[in-house]
């Protein structure tokens, strides 16, 4: 599995306990199992997206001191991938929900874990300005640069000559920023680095020790014929015949 599947993964985990080394010691464990069975890369990416998803009746107990602990898993796992600035098309495909959807659960989220910001709102607008959804303000889609070039070229020009958007884009940036401080700490680079040496170690080591595994299975099996006593009976009698006719 390429290293941008396994930092996807890294920041998905450290949504389940604020014991990092736990849970990614959890998700070394399940990937190595899975790839077991699931040899594409890809297949085996879902199926570990899929399993941290359903894993929240087996994590560690968690630190409900931590607003940030308070969330739905869901939540937690959204935010943690946002801050990490994957796409909203990618996430709602892992997710498997709409890039609507990701927006709308995205801001919510955010406004819970910052209650004491004022949702940001968009003034007095002017035939100009864009179309204002409170569930999904664009201000957090520009700020989390999910805009294609030219949505992202138009919308920068707007906030020049728009005082009220622009004042409204200042205050989701602190909103924003104020619920990424209730995030765990994210991994240190060289961490990072370590854990995705562990994984890619591990999961490039399964197709050696799967071999070996099946090469000790055959000579067991073969070993427990041998020693079967319908074989020890068949060769007490071949020698019964042998010394019979050898001193006839």
């Amino acid at each position: 599995m390429n290293e941008d599947r396994l930092r996807i993964l890294i920041h998905a985990t450290l949504a389940l306990s604020p014991d990092q080394d736990v849970v990614l010691r959890m998700l070394l464990d399940d990937l190595a199992l899975k790839s077991l069975k699931f040899r594409d890369d890809e297949i085996l990416f879902r199926q570990a997206f899929s399993e941290l998803l359903r894993s929240s009746d087996r994590r560690p107990s968690l630190d409900l001191n931590q607003d940030y602990f308070r969330q739905p898993l869901l939540a937690r796992v959204l935010l943690n991938l946002a801050a990490a600035k994957n796409k909203y098309a990618d996430m709602a495909e892992w997710l498997g929900r709409t890039s609507d959807q990701i927006e709308e659960d995205l801001w919510l989220s955010r406004t819970q874990l910052a209650p004491q910001v004022p949702i940001p709102s968009p003034g007095v607008r002017s035939p100009s300005c864009p179309d204002y959804d409170v569930k999904k303000p664009w201000f957090q889609k520009y700020l989390d640069e999910q805009f294609d070039r030219a949505d992202f070229t138009f919308l920068k020009a707007h906030l020049i000559g728009c005082p009220e958007c622009a004042r409204g884009l200042n205050d989701t940036r602190v909103l924003i920023d104020q619920a990424e401080r209730k995030l765990p700490p994210r991994l240190e680079e060289p961490r990072l680095q370590a854990w995705l040496l562990n994984l890619q170690t591990e999961l490039r080591q399964i197709p050696g020790l799967e071999n070996q595994a099946r090469h000790a299975l055959r000579n067991r099996q073969a070993w427990k014929f041998f020693l079967r006593w319908e074989t020890w009976a068949a060769l007490a009698i071949l020698g019964w015949i042998l010394r019979h006719y050898c001193f006839l």
